[in-house]
This record gives C-alpha cells, structure tokens and sequence, in this order.
C-alpha cells in the first residue's frame, strides 16, 4: 500500500510538469536496508533531500527536471562522489537502489631517515584500480605531533604518499625573488620511494582497517628548472609553476625576478609542466603550458611567454521546446594546468567564456538530454573536429557556435569475461579515451552509452582488478578492440568481452 501512495505522489508531480525520486538504501556488502541514510540531490541553483525509513525506503517529488548531483550521509559508511541522476517531466525514477559501503580506514604514521616522526605531513590514498566510474577516490589525511595518520574512504586497492611540505607554496632561496627550492625530504610513496613505479600498494576492504603503514620519507635528489618570461608588458612579479606530469597535486611555485627571469630547484627527475601567470591587477596573464624533461641535469632555457586574458562569445543552437535553463556550454583543458571553464545559456542560446588562456580545450556541454550529441562546432566559420578547440594562439575575437542535435546513437549490450567488474568505454580515437566517462559494470550486467554522434567508435572492456589507473594501458587495447558506425538515431546491441591481459 505505501509503494502506491508514493507512486501516486509521484505520477501527481509528473501531471504538473515535475519528477521525482523513489528508492532503498541498502549495504552494499550484506544488502541489508540502512535506515536513517541522508540523500540529497542538487544541481548549481536548489536542493533537494530526504532520509530513509525503517525499511530503507526514501522518496522526493515536486523536483524540477533536471540532471542533479547525489550526495549521501551515514556514518561508518560512504557512496562515491559524482553520481548523477537525470530527472525528466512525467518519468519519475523508481525503485532506484542507493548501495552505501561500509567505509575503509588506512592507519599509520609519517618518519624522517632516522625514524622521527613527521608533523603535520598531507597523506594520500591514491587508487592503483580504478573501480569507480567518475570518482577518483582518493583519501587523504593529515599527520599529528606523533606522525600519526588516520583516513577513511572507499575500500580498493591504493599507493600511499606523503607530503610533508604540501602547504607550502614555495621556500625562498636565502630571501632571493626568482628562486624556490624544496627542502630536504620531497614527496614519498610507499614505503620509501620518490617514485610511483617502485611503490607498494596497500588493499583495505569495505568495512576493515589498514593499520602500521609506515611512510620513512626518501631524500631529494635535486636538480633545477629555470629560463626566462616573455611578456608585451610585464610590471610585477611574475609567478612560475612547475609540477610532475605523473603527479599533478605535487606544484612547485616560485616568483619571477626583477629582469624576468626564474629558476625552481629541488626537483626530482621527470617530466614536468611549466606555466606562468600574474593575477590581481587590471589585466591577469597566463603563458600556455611548456612540457619538459630533467633527466640527470639542470634546464635553464625554459622560456614562457604570458599574455592577457580573452573573452570567447558564442551561441548554442538546439532544437525548440528543449529546457536550456540549466545548460552549461564548458571548456576542459586537455592538461591539467587550468581548471575548465563555464559558461551559462542566456536569451537566444547566447553564452559567454571569460579568463580564457592560450591552450587546447574540449567543448562540452553540461545538462543535455540523454540522447543529445554535439552535432556541429565552429569557430567562426572553421569547424572544429571531434569538439578539440585550439587556443594555442589565442581567440582572435572569434565567435564558438555549437549545435546540438537530439538524435543521437546508443550502445548497449552486455558485458563478458571471467572476471567480476569490468571498465566499459566507448571512443571514437585512442587520444579519446581519457575524455570519455567509464561505466563500471559486472560481468553478466548490462552497460549503456548514449547520445553518440555519427561516426565510428569501438567498443573496449578491460578487468577492473587488472587495471591501475593508466590511460594508456586502455589505448593500448584500443587497435584490438571491435569497431562499429553509429548512424543517427542507431540503437545497437553487442556483447563488451573484457580485453586478456599477460
């Protein structure tokens, strides 16, 4: 009787244009219902919540359509972040299964060489398999006065690094502008390494600890980037940026000298990224991202040239009668030196990007219905292939046009192998892997990936035990994995056979 009162609930939002949410939260490891779990469900503009009963059961009406973020509260236990839940007129979701996991805690402390403890050290539970679709998953935990940690998040398996210098932005060299240099112990994995490839890797279960982690920290070898800025006018300090490809969270900041140039020392041999910017006058700089190389010396020639911030003014175009309140036309860095960029659709499809650097990005649009697509990009009048926008020279004034079709392809179909999870992605390109959202699926489940646009793709499953968290060892099944064409409107079924591994 209650599940039609709810049901009714929802079919009266449904009559006035508004949806709904129904569900049970269970564990995810006994499946038992969890009683007095908080679910909120939100978009940039309202909330939404509830609590489960006795039994589990939560219901919300009366919510605008929309895709809203899902965020959950109950002690001892955790849901990955990002989940999203697309809510349309007249088709409330039903019977939807909220699995919460009893939470995994890595325990231990941080040492120097002669086995002191370390205060105040940031460490981080970094995923060696990536189980989670859309969630990175990391933990993270501070040191105490006895070098003592205690962390809790998602269960997996995870390297674990500590930094005991993470709140620093740069230690000048003896007070002189235009040098950083790192102290004595840098970034260490695991148990003493400065090296994620030596690293070990611990496993917790849900609802378990992982306790006498013991992270002795490796000395640094050190060696120096450093090299000249360019600018059309430069007054004022000039902050340069250095951070490992590997490890993007690992920044080494310092502040350019009176004559433009800089130098950063303390490093570790890698690649690295080298950027810079000024902010806070009138007009903020950036340069574009440089990659480099330290090996077994010094670079000193690095040279990055800054130049002022640019607006990019475009038009979505989509076809009528489709809700774009809460469309977000977004720019995504194809490297992480800057964070994506936003803008809202405002009256006839108008949309506004501001502080855009020279770069290469990805244009995205945020809230589209399931089976929309991309279906045109241009700058000005040059198309823009597979949605890959080059700003590498700046915008030049001109004007980003996207039009969006509501036709687009789906895949679906059901996952194979002799393993239990796989990851399921769908791409056009091996460069195009990284961009895509993986579907986590067990094997004998189903996967589903909609709103593809006309072209080829192929289809690639790879164990999720098996899979470390490396792009590239995805690309590299890329070549092998089975090809097909997606028409407009095409709903194709295939099996996802999960790539052998040695």
């Amino acid at each position: 009787m209650r599940g039609l009162v709810v049901l009714l609930l929802l079919c009266g939002c449904a009559d006035a244009q508004q949806s709904g949410i129904e569900g049970i939260a269970i564990d995810s490891v006994t499946r038992k219902p969890l009683a007095g779990v908080h679910i909120t469900l939100h978009t940039d503009k309202v909330a939404y919540g509830a609590m489960s009963d006795r039994a589990g059961h939560f219901s919300i009406t009366g919510m605008p359509p929309a895709a809203y973020a899902l965020l959950t509260q109950f002690n001892s236990y955790v849901h990955p972040a990002g989940e999203k839940i697309t809510l349309k007129a007249s088709e409330p979701v039903i019977g939807f299964v909220l699995q919460m996991t009893p939470r995994a805690v890595i325990a231990g402390r941080v040492v120097d060489e002669y086995g002191d403890p370390v205060r105040l050290a940031q460490v981080a539970a970094i995923p060696a398999v990536s189980e989670h679709s859309g969630e990175r998953g990391e933990i993270y935990g501070l040191t105490d006065d006895r070098g003592k940690f205690r962390m809790a998040g998602m269960p997996g398996k995870f390297y674990i690094r500590a930094d005991p210098h993470w709140r620093a932005e740069f230690v000048p060299s003896e007070g002189s502008p235009g040098e950083a240099t790192l102290p004595l112990y840098g970034t260490t994995w695991f148990p003493a390494s400065e090296s994620k490839e030596r690293a070990a890797v611990i496993e917790v279960a849900a609802g378990h600890d992982a306790a006498g982690v013991e992270i002795r920290l490796a000395r640094k070898r050190s060696l120096t980037i450093g090299g000249a800025i360019t600018a059309l006018d430069l007054s004022g300090e000039v902050f340069v940026q250095a951070y490992r490809t590997d490890d993007s969270t690992g920044r080494h900041y310092t502040l350019s000298r009176p004559d433009g140039t800089f130098s950063i020392s303390g490093l570790s041999p890698g690649s690295y990224r080298v950027f810079a910017g000024q902010g806070g006058g009138p007009t903020r700089l950036r340069s574009q991202v440089e990659e480099v190389r330290l090996e077994s010396s010094d670079l000193t020639n690095v040279n990055v040239t800054v130049v002022p911030a640019e607006v990019l003014s475009g038009s979505l175009e989509i076809p009528a009668n489709t809700p774009h309140d809460d469309l977000t036309v977004r720019l995504f860095p194809h490297e992480g030196a800057a964070i994506p960029k936003g803008g809202h659709i405002g009256e006839g499809g108008a949309f506004q990007l501001t502080e855009i650097f020279p770069g290469k990005f990805r244009v995205d649009v945020d809230g589209l219905p399931e089976d929309a697509y991309l279906k045109s990009i241009k700058l000005d009048e040059t198309e823009v292939p597979n949605g890959a926008l080059d700003l590498l020279r700046g915008t030049g004034g001109a004007k980003l046009k996207v039009v969006v079709s509501l036709n687009g392809g789906a895949v679906e179909g059901t996952v194979v192998g002799d393993t239990q999870q796989a990851l399921v992605v769908v791409a056009a390109t091996a460069e195009e892997i990284g961009e895509r959202r993986f579907q986590s699926v067990a094997v004998g489940e189903k996967f589903r990936f909609t709103g593809l646009r006309p072209g080829k793709y192929r289809l690639i499953a790879v164990n999720a035990k098996q899979y470390s968290g490396d792009i590239a060892e995805v690309k590299d099944d890329f070549p092998r994995a089975p090809e097909f064409e997606v028409r407009e409107g095409d709903r194709i079924v295939m099996e996802a056979r999960i790539a052998a591994k040695p």
